[in-house]
């Protein structure tokens, strides 16, 4: 894996308590693979290609979708390039 560039960093804590025990912080990148062999982890049981539009169409979690539009900004500076 080719981590190409970061996309988003983000603050959220998990709950009501907002203490060290609940923090998390996350970062988001855009990354490059050079297989189509796609392992899931024991925390997740399926896993679905889709443009940025059609994620934003499934997707309704604020912070996911920041992440899409972040993305879909990324792909659209590239094609302006």
């Amino acid at each position: 894996m080719e981590i190409c560039k970061v996309l988003t960093v983000w603050h959220i804590f998990r709950g009501k308590e907002k203490s060290a025990n609940n923090e998390l912080i996350g970062i988001t990148f855009h990354c490059k693979v050079d297989t189509d062999e796609i392992k899931l982890s024991a925390e997740h049981s399926d896993y679905k290609f889709a443009s940025p539009k059609e994620a934003l169409n499934e997707v309704k979690q604020e912070g996911i979708r920041r992440d899409i539009l972040a993305f879909d900004e990324l792909l659209k500076l590239r094609d302006r390039s």
